[in-house]
């Protein structure tokens, strides 16, 4: 998970664990964290926050899709959401599908 508001964090792991059939494996707080966490944990599916410091949501999408081209990534922020399926329906330039 990468979210950079501890409070929103916090809810949205016990609501997503609620029910034991997800784990939340690890949370960066910003995108360049989200990059190196995904390559060292290698996560079935990343939920991104768009909107954060030091690299946005966009840019560490187009990131960790270059390392693992498969993984699945579910991005939610407020009021960011077209600039996020702009930049992240290209296709890392290594994809073949």
């Amino acid at each position: 998970m990468v979210e950079d508001d501890d409070a929103f964090a916090e809810a949205l792991t016990a609501l997503l664990e609620a029910d034991g059939r997800v784990e939340v494996a690890g949370r960066a707080r910003g995108g360049r964290e989200e990059v190196e966490l995904a390559e060292a944990l290698r996560p079935d599916v990343v939920l991104m926050d768009i909107v954060l410091p030091v690299m946005d949501g966009v840019e560490a999408t187009r990131e960790i899709r270059r390392m693992q081209p498969t993984i699945k990534l579910v991005g939610a922020s407020v009021g960011s959401w077209s600039m996020w399926v702009r930049g992240c329906k290209r296709r890392p330039p290594h994809a073949t599908q």
